[in-house]
């Protein structure tokens, strides 16, 4: 889970200079779950154990800065072989 997402963009509201794409299991079109020129950016959950980022920015000093929280949740192995979340 992503939380407290802060974006800094040097040009907000202009997604071809820069921008950040969320993707949750791979980085395919489907996969997107979103495209960010300008905050605020919601919190994110995702359903599988990755989330990938791509920051694009049109020149280096353009790029995008992004601060986030993340938490991570991993199985717990229980008696009957099924997978309960612990935190």
């Amino acid at each position: 889970m992503l939380t407290e997402i802060q974006l800094h963009m040097l040009r907000d509201e202009q997604c071809s200079r820069n921008r950040i794409e969320m993707y949750g299991r791979t980085t395919s079109e489907d996969d997107r779950t979103g495209v960010y020129c300008a905050g605020p950016v919601p919190s994110y959950l995702s359903e599988s154990i990755r989330v990938f980022l791509r920051i694009l920015g049109s020149r280096l000093l353009e790029k995008p800065v992004l601060q986030a929280r993340y938490t991570v949740f991993k199985p717990e192995n229980t008696k009957h072989g099924e997978g309960a979340w612990n935190t």
